[in-house]
């Protein structure tokens, strides 16, 4: 995945998702907004963050950060890593 925008489609609609200096953040417009990525557990991490609060948007912001910490530690014992493409010049 290289780190241009993109829409997504969660149950509860489309989101747009940018890539800017934001750690992340989920609006009601619908945007998803992260950091473009670097392949961290972090990046895993807020990645998952934000589809939970699209995807589960009455859960409270406690529930969504423990669900994605379990979540991430689970995809990342299986060995689950986002890749960062190098973009072409």
């Amino acid at each position: 995945m290289n780190n241009a925008d993109f829409t997504t489609t969660f149950s509860t609609g489309e989101y747009l998702v940018v890539r800017d200096d934001h750690k992340g953040l989920t609006t009601s417009v619908p945007i998803i907004r992260l950091a473009p990525a670097r392949g961290t557990k972090d990046d895993l991490d807020t990645a998952i963050h934000e589809a939970l609060h699209a995807e589960f948007p009455d859960l409270t912001e406690a529930r969504v950060i423990r669900a994605a910490d379990s979540i991430t530690t689970f995809l990342w014992k299986l060995d689950y890593r986002l890749r960062v493409r190098k973009e072409k010049k």
